[in-house]
């Protein structure tokens, strides 16, 4: 994907200031998915769809994180 598309959630022509409050929410609901997949999977009897969703949630949140920390440090401009 060429630097200049964006991405279909994050789009073209978010400001700095609105990224960071992205990786700040995406941040907290990852810690949260985590604990809530960490608890469900350690109890005496899990049920399975819930272990699906917070797995799910436990894969999604951080890559979206990730994805805003990468087009927050585009933002920055080239480095010289």
């Amino acid at each position: 994907m060429r630097r200049d598309q964006g991405h279909w959630f994050l789009g073209k022509g978010k400001t700095p200031k609105q990224l960071k409050a992205y990786a700040r929410v995406f941040a907290a609901f990852a810690i949260l998915e985590l604990a809530a997949f960490l608890a469900t999977a350690t109890r005496e009897d899990p049920r399975m769809w819930i272990l699906l969703l917070t797995g799910f949630g436990s894969v999604l949140f951080p890559t979206m994180l990730f994805l805003t920390l990468h087009y927050l440090r585009d933002t920055r401009g080239p480095k010289t």
